[in-house]
C-alpha cells in the first residue's frame, strides 16, 4: 500500500523504486513512447540532411514527450547522433565539393577541428556531470533564443553569393604544373576518402582513447589500476589536454607546409583551399572545434551549429561547412558516448537501442531525403544540401539588406595587367601590393564590385614559361565580379584560352565577337551578365573593336564573326533594360579611346551609365552626355575606385577618411541625372604593404624565371624608351636599335618593326641588358621574314604607319635604312611628304628588300600581305633569338676579341655601324650599343 501511494506521486513514464521515482525501462515499448521514438527518427533524419544534427529537436522530445531528465536526454542524444552521423558520413563520402573535383568534406579542416573538439567534449562531459539540470536547461534556452537566430545571416549571405557565382562556379585544378607533387595532390583530391588524412584522424582519435583506457572510469576500470577520482586519475585527464595540444601544433606545422607547397607549385586555389599559413584562421577554426565540443559534451546539442556557423563566418562554402561539421559530430558523439559508458552513465542496452534508432533515422529518412535533394538540385546545376537547416542559422540579415539598399556602391576597376612582379619605377605596383589594396578597400567599403577590362594572360616575360597560367591564382584572389576579354587574351589557341578562363573562376563576357562554329561568344564566354547589388540591378556587356581582331594569330580569321559594337550595344542594352529589368548598365570595353567615344555618342543617351575601358594603358576619365567613361592605368600600377550614389540618396561618406596604409587621392566629381559619381585614381606605390601569401606565390614564379633570365647578355650606353605613349607615336631609341639589328641581320635595304611588338611600357636606363630585358620588350613570340617591295608599296606601308595618329597605335613603325617626313595637318593615307632610302630619294618603281615580322608581312595590323618573300614563314627566324644572338653570340667566337677591330674578322663586321664598344664584366667581353634618336621620322605641322 505504501509503495502504491508513493508511486502515484511519480510523473508519467516513471515508477517508484528503492525509495524514489525512476524512469520506466525502455522495454517493453508502449504506443505512447513508440510514437515519441518514431518522431525522433523522423526529425533527426531531416535535420541530418542539413548537416546541423538534430539535438535541438531531440532533447525537447525526450524531456517533454518521453519525460527523461535533461541529464539523461543528453546522454541518449550522444548515441542517437552517432548512429545518424555514421550513415550521414557514408553518404557524404560520395559527394563532391561544389567548386572542384574533390571531396565535399574538408579533411584538412577536420584535422584542425578534431583535437580541440575532443578536448571540448571531454570538458563539456565533466560539466554535464557536475552541473544541475536547471543550469543545463538555462543554457539550452539561451542557445535557442540568442545564439542560433543570429547565425542565419552569414549563411544567407554566403548562399546568395554562391548563387551569384553560378555562371562560372566550377573551378578546374590549376594545370600549370604537372610535376609529381601536383599530381599527388590531384590524386588525393579525387579519392573518395583521402586515406592519408583519414588515417591521421583515426590515429588522433585512437591516441585519445588509449589515454582514456589507461585512466579508466567509474564503470570501466583502468587496466593499470588507476582509481576513479584519484590524483593520478586527474593527472591522466590533464595528459589528454597536453596530448591534444601537441597534436594540434603538429597539424598546424604540417598543414602550413602543405599550403606553402601548393602555393609554390600553383596548385593552391583560394576558392577551395584554405591558407593555413595564417595563424588567425587556424586559431579561429581551432577554437570553433573547442566550443562545439563543449556545447555537445555539456548539453548534447549545438556542436554542429557552432562549428558550421563559425566556418561559414570564415567564408567557407556553406555546403562544405555543413558536411565538415557533420563529419566532426561523428567523432564528438562517439567520444562522448564512450566517456558516458566509462563513467557508468550509459549501459550497453541503452547504447544499442539508441544507436539502432539513429541508424534507422539515417537509413530510412536522411538517406532517401539526401538523394532527393541531390537529384533535384543536380537538375539546376547546383547542390544545396543545407536547404533544410537554413531556418536554424534572421534579424541581422534583414538589417544588412536594408543597409545595402540605402547606400552607395563602389567599383574597383582595372585593365591591361601583365607583370605580376613589381616594376622598376614608381608606381611599382605588383600583384601582391595590388591585392593588399583591393582587400583593404573591400573590407572597409560596403557594396563593392570588382570589374576588369581585358588583357591579363599575355604578354609578359613570364608568359613564355607559364603560358598564362601564372595569373590564375592572382585572378582567383582578386575575386573579380565581371571581366571582359582583351586582344592579348587571345595570344593562345582557343582551347588553351578556354582552359585558362575556366580555371580563373571569373565571369568573362564578350558581346560582339562570336565563334562562327558554335554561334557563341568567342572562347565560350557569356554575352552579358546581370547582377543585383544593393539599389541596383546591373547589366554588364563587353565590347571589342574590329581593329584588334587582326592581331589574333592563333585563331583562324574565318572562324571569327565580328558584330558592330554600336549595333550590339544598342540591341543588348535595350534588351537588358526592357526585358530583364536592369536599371543600370555598365559596358566593359577593350577599345581605343576614339572608338569608346564614338560608342557613347552613337547610342541613345542614358542607355549606358558607365563605360569602363581598357586597351589604352593610361589614366583617362570624362563625362560624355549622361555616361561616365574611364580607363584605369595599367599593369597593377593603378586602380580606379568609383563611388556611385543614386541622386535620391544622401551619402556624404568620403573613402579618404578611412584609416588605410595607402593614399586615396582627391576625387574627381561628376554629376548625372540619375546619380552622383566620384572617381579616385589610386596609384600603387612601393610604400604600400604587400599581401604575404600572394608575394610568396609571385616570388616562386620569379625564382623559376630568374634562373633562366637574369643572365647579362650585353650593355647599352643610352636609355631605352619603351613607353607606349612614345614608342607608338614617334621615333625612339628602342625602335631604332632593334630595327637596325633586324636590317643588319638580314642584310636588307630597309627594315620595319611595328611598335606594338614592343611590350614593356617601361623606360630602361643605361646599363646591362639581360634575357629579362628582352622578355619584357618582346613578350609576344613571332618570326622575322624578308621580302621584295616596290617603292610605291613601301610608301603605302608608311602611310598606314602614321594613319592612326595622334592615337597611339601598335601599327606605328620603327624603321631602319630610311627616313621620312609627314604632316598631321593632312588627311590619313596622304600625310607622307618625303622618303629617303639610304640617303637617296624613294623611287616608286624601284624594288627594295625589306625585313619585318611575319605578322606584318602576312597582313596583320592593317598592312597589306606581301607575296615576294626572300625568307618566308617556313624559314623565318624567331624575333627574340635574333636579338639574343646579336648580344650573346660574341662569346661563341673562336678568336680572342679585345677591341672593335677584332670584330671585323667575325659576323659582327656587318653590325659595326651600331656597336659602340666592348665592355668587360666578370671576365667576359660584352657587346655595347649606344642607340640614338637620329631624325629618321620627322613630323611637320
Amino acid at each position: 500500500m505504501f509503495n502504491h501511494l508513493e508511486s502515484t506521486k511519480c510523473d508519467y513514464l516513471h515508477h517508484f523504486q528503492d525509495g524514489h521515482c525512476v524512469h520506466d525501462d525502455l522495454f517493453p515499448l508502449t504506443l505512447y513512447n513508440s510514437l515519441g521514438y518514431l518522431l525522433i527518427i523522423v526529425i533527426l533524419g531531416l535535420s541530418t540532411v542539413g548537416g546541423l544534427g538534430g539535438g535541438i529537436e531531440k532533447i525537447p522530445i525526450l524531456i517533454v514527450m518521453l519525460n527523461f531528465s535533461q541529464s539523461k536526454a543528453t546522454l541518449y542524444v550522444y548515441v542517437l547522433t552517432f548512429g545518424t552521423n555514421l550513415v550521414n558520413f557514408l553518404m557524404l563520402i560520395y559527394q563532391k565539393h561544389p567548386l572542384a573535383n574533390k571531396q565535399i568534406i574538408d579533411y584538412e579542416l577536420s584535422l584542425i577541428l578534431l583535437p580541440t573538439a575532443l578536448f571540448g567534449s571531454a570538458f563539456g562531459n565533466i560539466l554535464h556531470q557536475i552541473l544541475p539540470d536547471i543550469f543545463l536547461i538555462s543554457i539550452l534556452i539561451v542557445f535557442f533564443s540568442i545564439f542560433v537566430p543570429k547565425l542565419y545571416h552569414k549563411a544567407k549571405q554566403n548562399k546568395e553569393q554562391e548563387t551569384l557565382n553560378d555562371d562560372k562556379q566550377k573551378i578546374a585544378p590549376n594545370q600549370e604544373d604537372t610535376n609529381l607533387i601536383a599530381e599527388q595532390y590531384k590524386n588525393e583530391d579525387q579519392q573518395i576518402i583521402p586515406l592519408y588524412k583519414f588515417l591521421l584522424l583515426l590515429i588522433i582519435f585512437m591516441i585519445v582513447q588509449c589515454v582514456l583506457m589507461i585512466r579508466g572510469g567509474k564503470q570501466q576500470q583502468s587496466f593499470i589500476g588507476i582509481q576513479y577520482c584519484s590524483d593520478v586519475y586527474w593527472i591522466t585527464t590533464g595528459m589528454i589536454i597536453v596530448v591534444l595540444l601537441l597534436i594540434s601544433y603538429g597539424i598546424k606545422y604540417h598543414l602550413g607546409r602543405e599550403t606553402r607547397t601548393k602555393i609554390e607549385i600553383g596548385y593552391f586555389n583560394e576558392k577551395v583551399d584554405f591558407n593555413f599559413i595564417e595563424s588567425k584562421f587556424f586559431m579561429i577554426v581551432w577554437i570553433s572545434g573547442f566550443l562545439g565540443g563543449i556545447m555537445g559534451g555539456m548539453t548534447g546539442v549545438g556542436a554542429g551549429a557552432i562549428i558550421v556557423s563559425i566556418l561559414i563566418l570564415q567564408n567557407v562554402n556553406s555546403r562544405v561547412a555543413s558536411a565538415t561539421g557533420g563529419f566532426q559530430k561523428l567523432f564528438i558523439s562517439l567520444f562522448t558516448t564512450i566517456l558516458s559508458y566509462q563513467q557508468g552513465d550509459l549501459n550497453k542496452n541503452e547504447i544499442l537501442f539508441f544507436f539502432i534508432l539513429g541508424l534507422f533515422s539515417g537509413l530510412l529518412i536522411a538517406g532517401p531525403m539526401s538523394y532527393i535533394f541531390i537529384q533535384r538540385n543536380s537538375d539546376n546545376g547546383q547542390m544545396e544540401q543545407n536547404d533544410l537547416n537554413s531556418y536554424i542559422l534572421l534579424n541581422y540579415y534583414f538589417k544588412q539588406k536594408i543597409y545595402m539598399q540605402q547606400s552607395s556602391i563602389y567599383i574597383l576597376h582595372f585593365n591591361d595587367v601583365y607583370d605580376i612582379e613589381e616594376q622598376l619605377h614608381e608606381p611599382k605596383g605588383g600583384a601582391a601590393r595590388f591585392l593588399y589594396v583591393m582587400n583593404q578597400l573591400k573590407q572597409n567599403l560596403p557594396n563593392t564590385l570588382t570589374l576588369f577590362s581585358g588583357d591579363v594572360f599575355s604578354p609578359s616575360s613570364l608568359t613564355h614559361i607559364y603560358h598564362g597560367s601564372h595569373v590564375i591564382y592572382p585572378l582567383q584572389e582578386f575575386k573579380i565580379d565581371v571581366a571582359c576579354l582583351g586582344n592579348h587574351d587571345f595570344d593562345f589557341p582557343l582551347d588553351h584560352l578556354e582552359d585558362l578562363l575556366q580555371q580563373s573562376n571569373t565571369p568573362w563576357i564578350l558581346s560582339n565577337v562570336y565563334d562562327k562554329l558554335t554561334q557563341m561568344p568567342l572562347a565560350n564566354v557569356l554575352p552579358y551578365k546581370i547582377q543585383s547589388f544593393g539599389h541596383f540591378q546591373i547589366g554588364f556587356i563587353g565590347l571589342a573593336e574590329e581593329e584588334w581582331l587582326g592581331l589574333i594569330t592563333d585563331i583562324p580569321t574565318a572562324q571569327i564573326e565580328y558584330r558592330n559594337f554600336i549595333d550590339s550595344a544598342n540591341e543588348l542594352c535595350k534588351y537588358l533594360r526592357n526585358d530583364l529589368n536592369c536599371n543600370f548598365i555598365v559596358a566593359l570595353t577593350h577599345m581605343r579611346i576614339p572608338n569608346d567615344q564614338i560608342l557613347i555618342n552613337a547610342i541613345d543617351e542614358g542607355l549606358i551609365d558607365l563605360v569602363l575601358g581598357g586597351h589604352d594603358h593610361i589614366w583617362h576619365h570624362e563625362q560624355i552626355k549622361q555616361t561616365f567613361y574611364c580607363k584605369s592605368g595599367t599593369n597593377f600600377r593603378n586602380l580606379g575606385l568609383i563611388k556611385i550614389t543614386p541622386i535620391e540618396l544622401a551619402d556624404s561618406f568620403n573613402p579618404q577618411t578611412l584609416n588605410l596604409q595607402f593614399e586615396i587621392p582627391q576625387p574627381i566629381e561628376y554629376q548625372f541625372q540619375k546619380y552622383n559619381l566620384s572617381y579616385y585614381p589610386i596609384n600603387i606605390y612601393s610604400q604600400i604593404p604587400i599581401d604575404q601569401t600572394m608575394d610568396a606565390y609571385v616570388q616562386q614564379k620569379i625564382k623559376v624565371y630568374n634562373e633562366k633570365s637574369l643572365k647579362i647578355i650585353g650593355f647599352i650606353e643610352n636609355d631605352l624608351d619603351a613607353r607606349f605613349v612614345t614608342v607608338r607615336s614617334q621615333e625612339t631609341t628602342t625602335a631604332n636599335l632593334f630595327a637596325d639589328i633586324i636590317r643588319l641581320e638580314f642584310q636588307t635595304d630597309i627594315a620595319v618593326l611595328n611598335c606594338g611588338t614592343i611590350r614593356a611600357d617601361e623606360y630602361f636606363q643605361s646599363g646591362p641588358i639581360t634575357y629579362q630585358t628582352l622578355d619584357k620588350l618582346f613578350a609576344i613570340p613571332d618570326n622575322l621574314v624578308s621580302f621584295k617591295i616596290t617603292g610605291e608599296k613601301l610608301l603605302y606601308l608608311l602611310e598606314i604607319s602614321v594613319s592612326k595618329l595622334p592615337s597611339s597605335d601598335g601599327r606605328f613603325l620603327g624603321i631602319s635604312g630610311m627616313k621620312f617626313e609627314y604632316s598631321m595637318l593632312k588627311n590619313p593615307m596622304n600625310r607622307i611628304s618625303s622618303v629617303t632610302i639610304n640617303n637617296e630619294p624613294l623611287d616608286l618603281q624601284k624594288i627594295y628588300t625589306c625585313a619585318t615580322k611575319q605578322f606584318i608581312a602576312e597582313g596583320g595590323d592593317g598592312y597589306p600581305p606581301q607575296t615576294e618573300y626572300l625568307i618566308d614563314k617556313t624559314l623565318g627566324i624567331q624575333l627574340k633569338s635574333v636579338f639574343v644572338s646579336f648580344f650573346e653570340g660574341l662569346r661563341k667566337q673562336k678568336i680572342i676579341i679585345n677591341n672593335l677591330k677584332d670584330l671585323e674578322q667575325t659576323k659582327y663586321k656587318r653590325f659595326l655601324s651600331i656597336i659602340s664598344g666592348l665592355t668587360e664584366y666578370q671576365g667576359d667581353i660584352y657587346i655595347t650599343v649606344n642607340p640614338q634618336v637620329q631624325g629618321r621620322i620627322k613630323v611637320f605641322n
